[in-house]
């Protein structure tokens, strides 16, 4: 970087050879915005402030265009203008880290990213024989934006973020907004800066993240079963031939379980929608897809990215079903959706599975788990005399001693002779 401030539009003008006898040979004029730029930013071109950075992000996003439009031909002023961005670029960073540098990640009326870690630590997954499955970890940046952005939006940022380590002491909201998103709008051609998709930034500024329910707007999704058949709040027939999901297409629906074993069902929407917004990404019991005709569940897997379900929380909800009259040998589940997604067998045999494909070991090994221990007695060896201990002989009963208690005695012989 050859410059170690940034320059005034003059002296940048006279290295970009723009002033005297020489201007009067340089008849491109696509380099005057940069110009125009450095010229409203004079006042702030020192001051270290907050308030420069509007003007500062106008010169980066002249210099990064200027750029653009001159990768196929040779400039003399090519070299000066990269190194006026490295300085402007340099300065905008300065200033965010010092205004922004160590903030704790504020989340009103929603937990602190400790308090998730914190959450997570203490249900994690089926420890300790636990049915139930908390938010992945891969998916904790979309709970503690405020945002609730979803991994195809910021996805690729997080991991950038991750990258840059000790670089930043940005926690990730202030990173976005600060650092990714400008940059993102102030080089949308990606010809200084890392090579992003253009439309990234807007993505993420436009604030549109995941749907996470309150208390109130969860219910609308509730779905019951009634003697096997799925109705939904209201005590409608409950069908899901008017949803879709984007594993599975349409006719399908993804579902949870609470922890309470409520059931809620939807339509799944990438980015905006998903298995984390029924319960705002708390932990839940099980979670899946379902496919339900005219109240009558038809299939049901256990896939879910958010929340990794395993055998365990399938065949709980397998047994729930059961329990509330769905017969499983009409239902076809695939108990690995993301491994065999074509392999599909009826609900009573997976049940009897464990929540796993159906094969004569896993039925074995499911039945072991829930079968009583078998105690194994030795045979009595006829040549050891068994020792007897005797039983003591009652004792005999105690005198009442005192007044008060020969009085309790004679009420009582009173007492059973009326009877």
């Amino acid at each position: 970087m050859a410059f170690q401030e940034i320059p005034s539009q003059q002296k940048f003008k006279q290295l970009c050879g723009r002033t005297g006898m020489s201007a009067l040979f340089k008849t491109k004029k696509d380099i005057e915005p940069i110009f125009v730029a450095l010229a409203e930013a004079e006042p702030h071109r020192k001051s270290g402030l907050l308030a420069a950075i509007p003007a500062l992000r106008k010169i980066r996003k002249a210099c990064c265009t200027w750029m653009a439009a001159n990768q196929a031909v040779v400039r003399v002023s090519a070299p000066k203008v990269k190194d006026l961005c490295d300085v402007v670029h340099k300065t905008i960073n300065e200033i965010v880290e010092r205004t922004y540098g160590g903030r704790r990640l504020g989340l009103p009326q929603k937990p602190t990213l400790q308090d998730l870690v914190k959450r997570v630590m203490e249900v994690r997954g089926t420890v300790g024989g636990q049915v139930g499955r908390t938010l992945d970890e891969s998916y904790w940046i979309e709970k503690i934006l405020p945002q609730h952005l979803g991994k195809g939006k910021v996805g690729a940022a997080f991991n950038e973020w991750k990258e840059a380590g000790p670089k930043t002491r940005l926690n990730i909201a202030d990173w976005l907004e600060q650092v990714y998103v400008p940059e993102c709008e102030d080089d949308p051609f990606g010809v200084y800066l890392r090579n992003r998709r253009g439309d990234l930034g807007k993505k993420i500024s436009d604030g549109k993240g995941v749907k996470y329910c309150d208390a109130v707007e969860r219910m609308s999704y509730v779905i019951n079963i009634e003697k096997g058949i799925v109705k939904d709040v209201n005590g409608n027939i409950y069908d899901t031939s008017g949803q879709s999901t984007v594993f599975s297409g349409k006719g399908w629906a993804i579902f949870v379980m609470a922890p309470n074993d409520t059931l809620y069902a939807n339509s799944h929407k990438a980015d905006e929608f998903h298995h984390s917004s029924f319960l705002s990404g708390a932990p839940i019991k099980c979670a899946g897809e379902i496919k339900i005709e005219k109240g009558k569940i038809a299939k049901v897997t256990p896939k879910t990215g958010h929340y990794k379900a395993e055998a365990a929380e399938l065949n709980y909800f397998l047994q729930f079903c059961q329990k509330n009259g769905v017969d499983l040998r009409n239902v076809q589940v695939c108990p690995e959706p993301f491994k065999e997604p074509k392999k599909w067998f009826p609900g009573d045999q997976v049940l009897l599975a464990g929540g796993k494909e159906p094969t004569p070991q896993n039925i074995a090994a499911a039945r072991r788990k829930i079968a009583p221990p078998v105690v194994k007695v030795a045979p009595p060896n006829p040549k050891v005399i068994p020792f007897v201990v005797k039983a003591p002989s009652p004792a005999a009963p105690v005198a009442p001693q005192g007044v008060k208690g020969r009085i309790d005695m004679w009420e009582e012989r009173i007492a059973k002779q009326r009877r």
